[in-house]
C-alpha cells in the first residue's frame, strides 16, 4: 500500500488502500502529483472493465483524502490494457498512456493514452500515440511539463531494424503531436528497452533506457538529453560508471526549474556485496556526472529490486525487496548524494525479472505493485 511522506521524507500519516475494487488482481501502479500537493494513483485491474485487464484510477487531495470515486481510464476495453505510467501539470492536469492488446493499432500491442482536466473529467477521446504499428509498441512513460505540454517514450520491436529500440512521441497541451516520432537511441544493435523520460517546466526532457551489452557486460543504462523542440543535446550517454552484471529499469527525475540538475536511478546486479541493489547518479544540465554513482537502498541482504519506476514530482525513491519479502522506502535528493536511512516496511510479494530476456514483459501485468521515483 502506498504512504503519503513529506520532502524530508517522514511518512504523513499511516499507509492506506488507493483501489476500492478489490476483486482479482489490482497491481503496476504509477503516480503523479501537483505543484499543490493534489496526486493521482493510476493502475492495472483484473476484470473490473469486463474484459481481462483495465487502466483505472484514483484522485487525491493533498491531506490523502480521495477527491470523487475511483475511475476507468481506458475507453477501449476488449482484451488487456496494461502498464499505466501517468504525470500532472503543475495545476493538476494530467495524462495516462499505457500499452492495450487485442490489435486495437492493428498490429499486436500499441502504445494508447487519455487526457484529463485536473477536475477528474477526460478531456477528448482516448488516442493512439505510436505512428508505427507494425510488431508490439509497449511499455510506455509519460512526462508533462509545467504547461502542460508532454512527451512519451516507448520500446517498439524491430522497428530500428534491430530488435527492441526507444521511440517518443511529443504533444502540446492539447494533445496534438508536434513533429513524428523519433527514434531516441543511437546505439542499435541487441535490444534497448524500458524507457523513462522526465521534464523541466520549460519542457526540457531527458529519456533513459536499459541496452543490452552496449557497456561491455550485460545491460547498462543510457540516455539522451533534449531541448524543449525536441533537439538533442549532446551524445547518447552511459550513466552506470559500475557495468558488471545487470543494471536496468531506470528511472529519471528533472529538478522543476529551467536548466536544473537531473539524477537517473535503477536497479543494479552484486554491487551492493548481495544480490542486486538500487543505484543513482546525479548530472549537471550540462549532462556532466556530479559525483559518483550512490547506492540508495541501506538494507542490502537478498534482492533491493524490482526496478525503481515512475518518475513523479519530488524526489523519492521506492524499490521492492524481494529476499525477505518486504518493500523498502528511501528518498535520494538531486542535490545531495548521500542517500536517507530507510523509512518504512511493508509486506510485497516482489519477484525479480528475468536479466537476461531479450523481450519486452509478456502481456499480463506484473504480480508486483510498481514502484516509483518522484522528480521536482
Amino acid at each position: 500500500m502506498p504512504r503519503a511522506a513529506a520532502a524530508q521524507g517522514d511518512p504523513l500519516g499511516s499507509e492506506f488502500r488507493v483501489n476500492t475494487f478489490t476483486t482479482g488482481s489490482q497491481a503496476d501502479a504509477s503516480v503523479a502529483m501537483a505543484a499543490l500537493g493534489e496526486f493521482v494513483v493510476v493502475w492495472t485491474s483484473a476484470t473490473q472493465d469486463g474484459s481481462g485487464f483495465g487502466i483505472f484510477g484514483q484522485r487525491f487531495a493533498s491531506s490523502g483524502a480521495p477527491l470523487g470515486l475511483e475511475f476507468r481510464v481506458n475507453t477501449y476495453t476488449t482484451g488487456n490494457q496494461y502498464a499505466p505510467s501517468v504525470s500532472m501539470a503543475a495545476l493538476g492536469e494530467f495524462v495516462v498512456v499505457w500499452h492495450g492488446g487485442s490489435y486495437q493499432d492493428g498490429s499486436a500491442l500499441g502504445v494508447f493514452g487519455q487526457r484529463f482536466a485536473a477536475t477528474g473529467q477526460a478531456v477528448g477521446p482516448e488516442f493512439r500515440v505510436n505512428t508505427y504499428t507494425t510488431n508490439a509498441q509497449v511499455n510506455p512513460s509519460i512526462s508533462v511539463d509545467s504547461t502542460g505540454d508532454f512527451i512519451v517514450a516507448w520500446t517498439s520491436a524491430i522497428q530500428e531494424g534491430s530488435s527492441f529500440g526507444v521511440f517518443a512521441q511529443r504533444y502540446d497541451s492539447a494533445g496534438v503531436p508536434l513533429g513524428p516520432e523519433f527514434h531516441v537511441n543511437t546505439y542499435t544493435p541487441n535490444s534497448q528497452m524500458t524507457p523513462a523520460v522526465g521534464s523541466d517546466e520549460l519542457g526540457n526532457f531527458v529519456i533513459v533506457w536499459h541496452s543490452d551489452f552496449q557497456d561491455g557486460y550485460g545491460r547498462g543504462v543510457f540516455g539522451q538529453r533534449y531541448d524543449s523542440g525536441g533537439v538533442p543535446l549532446g551524445s547518447e550517454f552511459r550513466v552506470n560508471t559500475y557495468t558488471n552484471f545487470d543494471q536496468h529499469y531506470p528511472v529519471v527525475a528533472l529538478g522543476g526549474a529551467a536548466g536544473s540538475n537531473f539524477a537517473v536511478a535503477w536497479a543494479g546486479g552484486d554491487q551492493d556485496g548481495s544480490a542486486g541493489g538500487i543505484f543513482a547518479q546525479r548530472f549537471a544540465p550540462s549532462g556532466a556526472p556530479l559525483g559518483p554513482e550512490v547506492r540508495v537502498n541501506a538494507y542490502t541482504a537478498g534482492f533491493s529490486s524490482a526496478w525503481p519506476r515512475r518518475p513523479i514530482r519530488e524526489e523519492t525513491s521506492s524499490w521492492s525487496g524481494g529476499a525477505t519479502g518486504r518493500t523498502a522506502r528511501s528518498s535520494v535528493s538531486s542535490a545531495s548524494a548521500t542517500p536517507a536511512p530507510e523509512t518504512s516496511w511493508a509486506r510485497s510479494s516482489a519477484s525479480i525479472p528475468s536479466r537476461r530476456d531479450p523481450s519486452p514483459p509478456p502481456p499480463s501485468p506484473p504480480p508486483t505493485p510498481a514502484t516509483s521515483w518522484s522528480c521536482g
